[in-house]
């Protein structure tokens, strides 16, 4: 059983009208991309600042701190409530420490600090003297019992219930922006990005640059070795792309066998030292089965020219390349 499945059901068995509440996919269990596509889809999230942080979970050491401090506070609690007068009970106070073991230290210390609050209630209610008839004492005792616990357990409920929904929010917009078979990213995250950069380079004169890429040759690998091939050469080329650009740059698979890549606060001089990287980087491909050179336009942003006029201007270079027979870059300044 999961972790944390015990606390639930055992939750479940105690409070009926939580078997109701709908339950929520763990991340692993959501139909999913390739490894390839997995590994981009957490460099793109930490790229965008969405890191994946679940709800109130630490490192295993500060979780025993919480639970350490939590189990200090249930005996504070316990040694105050023995020196007040019989009429002042703090009984409630116990909560407090329960709830915080609960939701940031381990499921277990959770349980464990219910239990020792009960311990604790109990033993000041009992030394206090019996104030109610025998059974009536039992019933209020066990009662406060239960509620120790089921206020653990619906802590740990809602913490992973959180922690579940948010692991799949985040898997579902990372999946919104890649590319499910090379986990570069789309189009839509390129326009959402390039809008941003351009606004940025317009506002604070901040250039940054783009390259256009057309891999050469690519129908040949489809028909010859069919779209299993062709695809597995598009993953390959991928992560020789992902190798040769910049930490804060973004590759992005715009459709078929065409990719650009955005670097940001860059000149065209330095777009074209990465294209010159990457088509080195290609040349040490020796299979037939794989991308072997590309066809690259550069252009630099321009204030004149907006997003999709840079993307159109980097295109026809890419066309450029390709009527000259391929594996060549060209930029504005070539094309004059």
């Amino acid at each position: 059983m999961r972790e944390g499945e015990r606390e639930i059901a055992l939750f479940r068995a105690m409070v009926p009208w939580c078997s109701g509440l709908a339950y929520v996919p763990v991340k692993d269990e959501i139909a999913g991309s390739n490894p390839v596509g997995t590994a981009r889809l957490n460099a793109a999230a930490h790229n965008r600042g969405v890191v994946a942080t679940s709800v109130g979970r630490m490192g295993g050491a500060r979780q025993i701190v919480v639970a350490v401090v939590g189990f200090a506070l249930v005996l504070g609690i316990w040694w105050a409530d023995g020196l007040t007068p019989d009429d002042f009970r703090f009984g409630f106070l116990y909560m407090f420490p329960i709830a915080g073991v609960a939701w940031w230290g381990p499921r277990r210390a959770a349980l464990a600090c219910a239990a020792l609050a009960a311990i604790c209630l109990v033993s000041n209610d009992l030394a206090a003297g019996p104030a109610f008839p025998p059974a009536a004492l039992v019933w209020n005792e066990f009662t406060r019992i239960v509620t120790m616990f089921a206020v653990a357990l619906l802590i740990i409920y809602v913490r992973v219930t959180s922690e579940r929904v948010r692991s799949y929010s985040e898997q579902a917009f990372r999946m919104a922006i890649t590319d499910p078979l090379t986990g570069l990213y789309n189009r839509r995250y390129l326009d959402d990005q390039l809008a941003r950069m351009h606004a940025t380079a317009t506002r604070a004169e901040r250039p940054y640059a783009v390259v256009a890429l057309d891999i050469d040759d690519f129908k040949l690998i489809n028909d010859t070795y069919g779209h299993t091939k062709g695809d597995a050469a598009l993953v390959m080329f991928a992560q020789d792309l992902r190798r040769v650009i910049r930490a804060g740059d973004i590759a992005v698979r715009t459709g078929g066998d065409e990719f650009v890549v955005v670097l940001s606060e860059a000149t065209a001089a330095e777009a074209t030292t990465l294209a010159k990287r990457l088509q080195r980087t290609l040349a040490e491909r020796k299979s037939p089965q794989e991308v072997r050179s590309v066809s690259a336009g550069v252009v630099e942003w321009r204030s004149t020219l907006g997003p999709d006029g840079l993307l159109a201007e980097a295109d026809q270079l890419v066309y450029q390349s390709k009527r000259v027979g391929g594996g060549s870059i060209s930029t504005p300044a070539t094309a004059l």
